[in-house]
């Protein structure tokens, strides 16, 4: 321990060092309050032991105001005469709690280190856990705040820079899979190994959560030399990695790399910046890093507008489903439709569903839109049915973050019990991606859905990795073949091959077929050859408000002439 002792009786400061020190602590000594405040902001102790009563400031006043400047607990005892209860609060109000009574006794300043030690080792351990990460060692993102905080404050001083550095393991998720996730606690300790080899004394890294790791460069005076330091990184992430003797599935990072103050100004803006790009990195292919840049800015910016506005898109009525028609190739009778949802924003004007749906998948608001889509969807069935038509089954779209949530199940089955509509009157469309993650919790998921008489639909089909094993047990009714198959049909071999082969698999699994995207007469005349069931497509019809799509309603139990599509709209 480091030992800070205050008393003006040189005599008992020279006894009370003298015990520390035999106990092996190393210790300070101070006459007065202002001299104990001059050691104290030299130098960082565990333990004060302080007189009460001395000139100047008393042992009282002394301790309030290290508190006030220390964010670190430091233990206190007070040496006291004085048995008064007053005095005893004025020390618990003060920060401190253990008295040694005065004279003093060397037994009992012996128990009282004794006591010291162990306390001062219980605040050491629980000070770690709360900053570092169990697993690496590394400081953990509480710890990495603090630094960030001393180094920008330092950095507005010295008008230096500082650099962040997001790093994201790619294909870790392979390692545990296929090896177990002991394989995978290695990799990551190994990771941080390697890291700390790239890195200076001053830096930090730090582990703050999952794959995920983030070195911090301060003091930079300028950043020429970082693409150095991030190809150092990636060469060593690139290495093999080893368990046992065996190795590991391929490992590489991707890294995000944000400066302060050029791209923010703020810890959570350059977290937040730092982790935008270092997607990008991912995006462009991975093993590599990516800078931010005003561009990007822009982007985040609007990103974090639209985010926000999305969160209230529901209660201002800003969002609307369409409907768009699926018909059979053989009898051109309307089969059912697909809601598509969109957002009709006041200032943005129509978002389109390719720039929300993914900000809705990463913020989680995708789950309450998703309880909305399926309220309106059956309140619109109802009122449909009011109206005297027959709705054909409706499909709704549910995403991967969905089917995370624990609560889907039971949201879907009472919504649709509540409403009254049947559940044949609804399919469930889901995509590739999303039996790739924990496919046998889907799969019992999906059976239980379909149990009570859902449909399911398995979406763009083709465009995943989907292995023959688990379409064959996934409980699906449906294949969906993705509009890229369909684009160049029947010019492009290739594809005209793939459709087909879908198409083929799909029967023999006993599966109906249709393909989306269906947007002229060849296509429609190709794909009727080869026996689809079903199509869906700009052909026959765009997506409809439900106002405008009761047109068609209307003639849903006649068959629909294919020169010239009913369900066209202008």
């Amino acid at each position: 321990m480091n030992v800070l002792i205050i008393d003006d009786d040189k005599a008992i400061l020279l006894f009370v060092k003298a015990f520390f020190e035999e106990a092996g602590h190393n210790t300070a000594i101070a006459n007065c309050g202002n001299d104990a405040l001059v050691l104290f902001d030299k130098q960082n102790f565990d333990l004060i032991v302080t007189d009460v009563v001395m000139p100047g400031l008393d042992g009282f006043q002394t301790i309030e105001k290290i508190r006030k400047n220390s964010i670190s607990f430091i233990l206190v005892i007070f040496m006291t005469s004085s048995k008064e209860d007053e005095e005893l609060q004025k020390g618990i109000d003060a920060g401190g709690g253990l008295y040694l009574p005065k004279p003093l006794k060397p037994i009992l300043l012996e128990s009282y280190i004794k006591v010291m030690e162990n306390l001062v080792s219980m605040r050491d351990e629980l000070i770690y856990k709360a900053n570092y990460d169990s697993l690496t060692g590394l400081p953990n993102r509480t710890l990495l705040y603090d630094r960030l905080h001393l180094s920008i404050n330092r950095a507005k001083r010295s008008k230096t820079k500082i650099i962040l550095l997001f790093i994201d393991l790619d294909h870790f998720k392979n390692v545990n899979d296929l090896m177990g996730h002991d394989a995978g606690d290695a990799v990551l300790k190994e990771t941080a190994n390697r890291l700390q080899a790239c890195i200076r004394d001053s830096d930090t890294i730090s582990r703050i959560g999952g794959d995920e790791f983030i070195i911090m460069l301060p003091d930079i005076d300028n950043s020429n030399g970082i693409d150095k330091v991030i190809d150092k990184i990636l060469n060593k992430l690139n290495s093999p990695f080893l368990w046992g003797s065996k190795e590991t599935p391929f490992i590489s990072g991707s890294i995000g790399v944000s400066i302060y103050p050029d791209d923010a100004t703020d810890i959570d803006g350059l977290l937040k910046t730092s982790d935008t790009v270092m997607y990008k990195a991912k995006k462009d292919g991975r093993n590599n890093c990516s800078h931010y840049n005003q561009e990007l800015g822009d982007l985040i910016h609007k990103h974090t507008l639209l985010e926000d506005e999305l969160r209230h898109a529901i209660e201002r009525g800003q969002l609307e489903l369409y409907y768009q028609p699926q018909l059979t190739c053989n009898t051109y009778r309307l089969s059912g439709m697909e809601a598509l949802l969109r957002w009709h924003h006041p200032e943005f004007g129509a978002v389109s569903p390719v720039e929300f749906i993914p900000i809705a998948e990463d913020s989680g608001i995708i789950s309450s839109i998703g309880i909305w889509v399926l309220k309106t969807v059956c309140e619109q069935i109802k009122v449909w049915r009011n109206l005297g038509y027959k709705p054909p089954r409706i499909s709704i779209n549910l995403s991967v973050r969905q089917l995370k949530d624990g609560n889907l199940e039971t949201n879907i089955i009472k919504m649709i019990e509540s409403s009254n509509v049947g559940f044949d009157s609804l399919a469930l469309e889901i995509t590739e991606s999303c039996i790739m993650d924990k496919p046998e919790k889907l799969i019992k998921i999906l059976a239980r859905l379909r149990s009570h008489g859902l449909k399911i639909s398995m979406d763009d089909f083709g465009t995943g990795y989907s292995s023959m094993s688990y379409l064959k047990r996934l409980p699906i009714d449906q294949l969906k073949i993705d509009r890229e198959f369909i684009r160049s049909i029947p010019d492009n071999i290739d594809d005209c091959n793939i459709t087909r082969a879908i198409i083929t698999l799909g029967h023999s699994l006993g599966l109906n077929v249709i393909a989306e995207g269906v947007e002229t007469s060849e296509q429609f005349k190709f794909l009727k050859t080869e026996s689809c069931d079903e199509i869906q497509g700009y052909f026959f019809g765009k997506p409809q408000s439900a106002t405008e799509i009761m047109s068609m309603l209307k003639y849903s139990e006649i068959n629909y002439t294919v020169d010239k599509p009913l369900l066209k709209t202008a």
